[in-house]
């Protein structure tokens, strides 16, 4: 009986050397996976942060000549509406100047032709 209490005792010892083991080993393995993931983190995530951030600036200069295009153009729009307005109104200008020619140049001449006795 004495003999099965040791040999328990020493199972038992040999279990948690084991399991003692088995820690270190998975603290170790932990330890090794951070190293690596440093590692990976130097070797490729670090680069294509760097890559994100020159893209990112790259899409708000992008954004920021956008909005000046849609400011030039909304100045440019206006500018055109104004001269199109412009435009129109000089031309009906011209027209009731050359209406009005026209019927004083009638006139004239009717009264010139009846001086004369032509008509």
């Amino acid at each position: 009986c004495i003999f099965l209490f040791i040999s328990y005792v020493a199972h038992i010892k040999t279990i948690q050397e084991i399991a003692s083991y088995e820690e270190n080993r998975k603290m170790q393995s932990q330890f090794e996976k951070q190293q690596k993931s440093d590692e990976f983190r130097k070797k490729h995530i670090i680069p294509l942060e760097k890559q994100m951030d020159a893209v990112n600036t790259l899409a708000q200069s992008v954004v920021g000549d956008w909005e000046f295009l849609e400011k030039r153009e909304e100045r440019m729009r206006k500018t055109s509406e104004a001269t199109q307005s412009r435009v129109r109104t000089f031309s009906y200008v011209s027209i009731t100047i050359l209406i009005a020619s026209i019927i004083a140049q009638s006139i004239y001449l009717k009264g010139f032709f009846q001086k004369k006795k032509l008509m």
